[in-house]
């Protein structure tokens, strides 16, 4: 490295679709050379740093049934996280896991405002819908949990 050159540490954080690589290429050019020794990505959608394990760590636990349980998020969970949710009637629950559409008196409350939804008994997914109003029909299933 020559004198004038020093090294630095560029943090930023940048919206989805941002290509950090192009980036340093493109400023490496405008500088005369650069180059990225790390880039680590703290967030995605519901995850964060905070609660990542390392791929050794993964391997590990692999080995213990018990131990990955502890770390491992229910899809469930996940689901509640990202979307919205309702609770189906009990008296429904067979039919949409047949598939049949969504009517009104198959959900517990209001209809979510958004265009895909998940529909819960208790804390089991029944599965995934999308908003589809035509008559007492609410939505149709995008996928049923079987």
């Amino acid at each position: 490295m020559e004198k004038n050159q020093k090294d630095f540490l560029f943090k930023a954080e940048v919206q989805g679709g941002t290509y950090i690589r192009k980036l340093c290429h493109d400023l490496g050019i405008i500088i005369g050379g650069a180059h990225m020794a790390e880039l680590r990505r703290t967030d995605a959608g519901i995850f964060n740093e905070s609660t990542a394990i390392r791929l050794y760590q993964f391997e590990e636990l692999l080995k213990s049934e018990e131990e990955l349980s502890k770390v491992l998020i229910p899809a469930e969970e996940a689901i509640k996280k990202i979307m919205p949710s309702v609770q189906v009637n009990p008296k429904s629950i067979k039919s949409l896991l047949n598939g049949k559409p969504v009517f009104k008196q198959d959900i517990i409350g209001k209809i979510p405002d958004s265009e895909i939804f998940a529909i819960f008994h208790k804390e089991n997914l029944i599965e995934i819908a999308k908003k589809f109003i035509q008559g007492d029909v609410i939505a149709k299933p995008e996928f049923v949990f079987n």
